[in-house]
């Protein structure tokens, strides 16, 4: 695959370094260093996070512990990986707009009546507070937006 002999060898160089490295690191480690290195060789990856999270907002769908039915998103725990975008694709069951809004994020996300995708793009790690900013809720007195789990959460980046 390679067009030059030099560049054959120079990676087969590299490649004797690294596992010249490689072995110097195992031979000088403790027992409990290697140990610990076969450990987390044989433990599965972890799973790979959506690419696309399907999130519904449907009006009056969730009681409060009031008694009362409140508008709500089916997910308000978004978890990302910082600078990598998740797509939110939001049914938004309601006539009117909501929004997911995180100045701390710097997110601000419009959901349209319907169903579309949007991009939620965290760009430092950290746990932050979202909510809907669109006056709803209005029979609860906009009770659902200042309350986790209704039209308000947290996005957590790592």
């Amino acid at each position: 695959m390679f067009k030059s002999s030099r560049g054959s060898a120079a990676l087969a160089a590299i490649a004797i370094g690294a596992g010249v490295l490689v072995a110097a690191l195992g031979l000088t480690a403790g027992a409990g260093h290697r140990r610990n290195v076969a450990h987390a060789s044989t433990r599965a990856p972890a799973p790979a996070a959506p690419s696309v999270l399907d999130v519904t907002i449907t009006p009056n769908s969730k009681l409060g512990p009031d008694g009362k039915r409140h508008d709500a998103y089916s997910q308000t725990e978004f978890g990302v990986q910082t600078g990598k975008p998740l797509t939110l694709r939001i049914d938004n069951t309601d006539d009117q707009p909501h929004s997911i809004v995180s100045q701390g994020a710097h997110v601000a996300i419009i959901a349209s009546p319907g169903v579309h995708d949007y991009e939620l793009l965290v760009k430092h790690a950290g746990r932050f507070r979202w909510r809907c900013f669109f006056s709803c809720d209005s029979e609860a007195g906009g009770w659902a937006m200042s309350h986790a789990g209704y039209m308000s959460g947290y996005i957590t980046a790592a």
